[in-house]
């Protein structure tokens, strides 16, 4: 099958044209310009993650000690989830049956079962302040940012999802406010404001990198 855009307007509508096997057919849609605001929700609570699900679902943490869920397309929280102490990152696994939820103030990561909004473990021992929280492509590893207190030293701790423990940590860090990954590829991005960096943390032997010098 193709596809090609025929006809569009300013006021955001457009036709598009589907071909298969010979037969084509013209569909209406409304194109809506990138970064534009569509729908606003009312969420107290002092909203700090979300995070959306292969399966429509949305997930806001609240450091006010909650995670409200919205299901997509719309786009009204409905459903309040226990989050712990004070919430803050979250991220699902690929098919979205699972959520896991840094706790900021329980030093732990919440995991939630999505079918039934329902807290079904706790992971202790995170070193540190959990701030974000990522899972590795092949959904073995969860990666955990953490701030630092006067106690510990800042490290990303790696945590076996299976088994729900803390397994080890990365070379150590500044506070690290948010984690990405590349889909398919090991490397591991950490947003760190006390540093005013990114820097790449190789995933197989959670080792930092040597930081790299942005293009002029």
């Amino acid at each position: 099958w193709s596809s090609d855009v025929c006809s569009s307007d300013l006021g955001g509508r457009s036709t598009i044209t589907v071909s298969f096997a010979g037969l084509s057919t013209d569909v209406p849609v409304t194109v809506i310009p990138v970064g534009t605001v569509t729908a606003r929700a009312n969420l107290p609570g002092s909203p700090f993650g979300v995070a959306i699900s292969a399966g429509g679902a949305v997930y806001a943490t609240q450091l006010a000690g909650s995670v409200s869920r919205a299901d997509i397309p719309g786009f009204v929280f409905t459903t309040t989830i226990p989050g712990g102490g004070q919430p803050n990152g979250v991220t699902f696994n690929a098919a979205g049956t699972l959520a896991y939820v840094a706790g900021l103030g329980g030093n732990t990561i919440i995991e939630i079962d999505v079918a039934t909004n329902t807290p079904v473990a706790t992971i202790p021992g995170i070193n540190g302040i959990p701030f974000d929280v990522l899972l590795s492509p092949d959904e073995q590893t969860l990666y955990v940012g953490t701030g630092t207190d006067a106690s510990v030293e800042p490290r990303a701790a790696v945590v076996d999802a299976a088994n729900r423990t803390v397994v080890s940590s990365t070379t150590p860090v500044a506070n690290t406010n948010h984690l990405a990954r590349q889909p398919t590829q090991p490397p591991l991005y950490a947003a760190i404001p006390d540093a005013s960096s990114a820097p790449e943390t190789d995933t197989p032997t959670n080792t930092l990198l040597p930081p790299t010098t942005p293009a002029a």
